[in-house]
C-alpha cells in the first residue's frame, strides 16, 4: 500500500535492535528505566521510542547511500 500511495522510492528497513543501538556511535545501550535508554560511550539519554525512530531513519539513509 505504501508503494501504491507514494511517488517516491520505498525503502524497507529491518527494525530489529533499533531500540538498543546508539544511533551516534553504534554502541549497545543500557536500559536504566522504562522508556529511557542511556549510551555509556556518548553519555546521552534517549527516549526509547524516539531512539528507535531515529535509528530506523538512519538505517534507511545508509541504504540509500547517505553516510
Amino acid at each position: 500500500m505504501i508503494e501504491y500511495k507514494s511517488s517516491f522510492k520505498t525503502v524497507y528497513v529491518n527494525p530489529r535492535g533499533t531500540s538498543s543501538e546508539c544511533p551516534v556511535c553504534g554502541d549497545k545501550l543500557k536500559h536504566q528505566a522504562w522508556g529511557i535508554s542511556k549510551c555509556e560511550t556518548c553519555s546521552v539519554d534517549y527516549d526509547r521510542d524516539r531512539l528507535a525512530s531515529l535509528a530506523i531513519t538512519l538505517r534507511g539513509l545508509r541504504l540509500c547511500g547517505y553516510p
